[in-house]
C-alpha cells in the first residue's frame, strides 16, 4: 500500500498535503517541493491518528486536519494535511466532507486518499462540473476486494451537509452565503474521530515519533477538539 507513484522525504513519516483548490498532493517544501499529478496519485494505509493545527493561510487564520495512516506493508508511515476550516470561509467542504467519509470508514482498516481535479463541463454519468476545481475520492475495500467510495457520514446527522443559504446583510440590499451548521458538523466530526482513533490506538499517547521528519507535523501547536470553538471566539 502506501503511496501508490512513490516519493516522500522518508524518515519515520512521509508527509503529505493536498492542494484543495488543484485536486492533488504535494510533499516537501521550496526547491524540494514535489507535486503529483492530479487523479492519479493515490495514499493508501490505516488510520491511526486525528490532529488538528491552526496554520495561517495569506494572512488569514485556518485549521488543518493532521491524519496520520501506517502502511500495512512495512513502509514508512505516513500523514496527510488538508484544511477544514479557515477565517475568511469558516468550514471547508472538502475537508468535512473528507472528515464525515473517514467517521463512516472501519478505521481498524486500510484506506485510500486521492485528489482529483475536475474541468468546468466534466461529465460523470447524469452530473455534469458547472465550474472547475479540486475534487478528492476516499475509498476502502470491500468484502470482494474492491475498492468502493465510501458515503459521508455527517456524524448522524446524514451523508449530506446542509445546503447553503443566503442571507441579506442588515441595512444592505447585499446578501452573503451562509454555512448553517457545517462548523459545529466539523467540530463534532473531529472530537468523535480524534477520540475513536486513540481509543483504537492506544500508543498515540506516548508516542512522539510523529514529531520527526518535516512538512508539518504534529507539534506543541496541535489543537485538542474542544479548543477549535475556543479559537474560532478569538478570531
Amino acid at each position: 500500500m502506501g503511496i501508490k507513484t512513490g516519493g516522500g522525504n522518508g524518515g519515520n513519516v512521509q508527509f503529505f498535503t493536498i492542494n484543495q483548490k488543484l485536486g492533488c498532493f504535494t510533499s516537501g517544501s521550496g526547491p524540494n517541493k514535489q507535486t503529483y499529478e492530479a487523479g492519479r496519485t493515490a495514499i493508501e494505509g490505516v488510520p491511526y491518528r486525528l490532529a488538528i493545527q491552526e496554520d495561517t493561510f495569506e494572512d488569514q487564520k485556518s485549521l488543518r486536519a493532521n491524519l496520520y495512516l501506517k502502511d500495512p506493508d512495512g513502509g514508512p508511515n505516513m500523514c496527510v494535511a488538508f484544511t477544514i476550516y479557515t477565517e475568511a470561509h469558516e468550514a471547508s467542504s472538502q475537508g468535512v466532507q473528507l472528515l464525515a467519509r473517514l467517521f463512516a470508514a472501519d478505521t481498524t482498516k486500510a484506506v485510500s486518499i486521492k485528489p482529483w481535479f475536475a474541468e468546468k463541463g466534466l461529465k460523470l454519468g447524469d452530473f455534469v462540473f458547472d465550474r472547475e476545481g479540486g475534487h478528492i475520492s476516499f475509498k476502502q475495500q470491500d468484502q470482494t476486494g474492491a475498492w468502493v467510495t465510501v458515503k459521508p457520514d455527517f456524524a448522524g446527522r446524514g451523508a449530506e451537509l446542509p445546503p447553503m443559504e443566503e442571507r441579506k446583510i442588515e441595512g444592505t440590499n447585499k446578501t452573503v452565503k451562509v454555512k448553517p451548521g457545517w462548523t459545529e458538523i466539523m467540530e463534532d466530526l473531529v472530537g468523535k474521530l480524534t477520540a475513536r482513533l486513540d481509543a483504537e490506538n492506544p500508543r498515540n499517547a506516548n508516542s512522539q515519533s510523529q514529531q520527526q521528519g518535516s512538512g508539518g507535523g504534529v507539534s506543541e501547536a496541535d489543537i485538542d477538539p474542544t479548543e477549535i470553538a475556543g479559537m474560532r471566539a478569538r478570531g
